[in-house]
């Protein structure tokens, strides 16, 4: 029994350290890893950064696994980068200083068309030896035929346009490399000139690539009817997902009160954006969905994600501002906080692991004690005399027994008595039968009768 006792806490308390561990080891501070779009041509070495970045707090070790197509790139090297073979290794340890860790990986083009940079795997802590979780990220690369002019005029036309006060240059001569998901090659008509675009499959909305001075081209929706340009950046939502946020807006007349225009730069272009005021960190941007609808999307600052922004009635602006406050209030609360939080959780895990140990302490003190007893008990041999019939014998017990001897005593000399009377009382009967005789008695009922007796005769006449 005492070893049976004894297994169940150690399995109980064995139990509960390891769910308490499996808390612990579940609650991990969230990274973040960023890598940029690139373009480039055969034949050329580009160069792509990478970043691992915490919340805030001071970074330790960093490991990412990204794959590589080896058709299409050929790994070169780069800063705290090694690989080959379509895999390429990134490790860097901070100092404790620094909230985030950089790498570069250079690669060279040797084929053309789309390929993808995509992380398969991380490793990454705190400089505190907490883990660190890093998200798989995955990163699209352009690739252009070699000798591909950068920057070829339409004939007819100079190819000249400003957007928003800055010179751009239409890039006519692009490959299809550059062609988005969901999207065709076409013509637009510029200034009496045609240049080479791309068109929205589901919306017919067009784009021409323009460039200023040396820069990467970028996308530029143009409207024919008025002969109008505006700038617009391709983001992913998911997977082959895009939206294109645009440079201008029509619609901002829907908008609640509360959102007040502003700017956002976005990779080095400067978008409008509108602001909700009692709600910093979201914007809104007005773009082009994968569906073909040119609406607001709301961009997360923290997050750095987007999504469609769906227009709400004044009742339920209320309601949901409230509601979002609230909730923003606890994610700051809880950002600001989570070292804080973090110490006073491990707090109260060590503080529960020694009520636990002190309270199976006192049981398993408790069971020994038990158990001895239990154990001195076993070894006595001389148990209890079974009690005489004399011992339980009550006072009026006793009274009985003397009664009835007594009793006995007495009827016995009373009998003999008795015996004795009838004795000489039949002797004295017999003598007096034998000298005197009975005295006679008459019935004096029988007389009675006798003289009360008549006798009637009666004589019958015939008549």
């Amino acid at each position: 029994m005492k070893k049976c006792i004894s297994r169940g806490y150690m399995a109980l308390v064995t139990a509960l350290v390891v769910f308490l561990a499996y808390g612990i080891i579940s609650f991990a501070a969230e990274g973040k890893v960023q890598i940029t779009d690139t373009t480039g041509k055969v034949g050329e070495e580009i160069t792509i950064p990478v970043s691992i970045s915490t919340a805030g707090e001071p970074i330790g070790d960093g490991s990412l696994t990204l794959n590589y197509d080896s058709a299409m790139l050929e790994f070169v090297g780069g800063d705290n980068a090694s690989g080959g073979d379509g895999v390429v290794s990134l490790n860097a340890s901070g100092t404790g200083t620094e909230t985030s860790l950089n790498y570069t990986i250079v690669f060279k083009c040797i084929g053309e068309g789309n390929t993808v940079l995509q992380s398969t795997g991380s490793t990454a802590y705190l400089f505190s030896d907490e883990t660190l979780y890093l998200p798989d990220v995955s990163t699209n690369i352009t690739i252009a035929a070699a000798g591909t002019s950068e920057q070829v005029l339409a004939s007819g036309g100079d190819g000249l346009l400003e957007i928003s006060g800055v010179q751009y240059t239409i890039y006519n001569d692009f490959t299809d490399a550059l062609i988005p998901v969901g999207f065709s090659r076409t013509t637009v008509n510029y200034n009496g000139a045609d240049y080479n675009a791309v068109v929205q499959d589901a919306s017919g909305v067009k784009f021409v690539f323009v460039k200023s001075g040396d820069s990467d081209p970028i996308y530029a929706m143009y409207n024919e009817s008025d002969n109008h340009f505006v700038l617009a950046k391709q983001v992913q939502l998911i997977n082959d997902q895009y939206i294109y946020v645009l440079g201008e807006a029509s619609n901002t007349d829907k908008l609640p009160k509360t959102f007040g225009e502003t700017t956002l730069d976005m990779n080095g272009l400067v978008f409008p954006v509108w602001q909700d005021s009692e709600n910093k960190e979201f914007y809104l941007v007005n773009a082009l969905g994968p569906s073909g609808q040119i609406a607001f999307y709301q961009y997360d600052t923290t997050d750095k994600t987007y999504q469609r922004y769906v227009e709400r009635t004044s009742e339920k602006v209320g309601e949901t501002k409230e509601k979002g406050q609230l909730l923003d209030q606890i994610k700051n609360e809880v950002s600001d906080n989570l070292l804080k939080i973090a110490i006073i959780i491990v707090a109260i895990i060590i503080i529960m692991l020694i009520i636990i140990i002190v309270i199976a302490s006192k049981l398993r003190n408790v069971t020994d004690e038990l158990n001895q007893l239990y154990d001195d008990y076993d070894e006595k041999n001389d148990l209890p005399k079974k009690k005489t019939r004399e011992q339980f014998i009550r006072k009026d017990d006793d009274y009985e027994i003397e009664y009835d001897d007594y009793m006995e005593e007495d009827h016995d000399a009373f009998m003999d008595d008795e015996y004795d009377d009838y004795d000489e009382f039949d002797d004295y009967d017999d003598e007096s039968y034998e000298t005197k005789p009975l005295p006679q008695t008459k019935n004096k009922k029988s007389a009675s009768k006798k003289s009360s007796k008549k006798k009637y005769d009666i004589e019958f006449i015939d008549l």
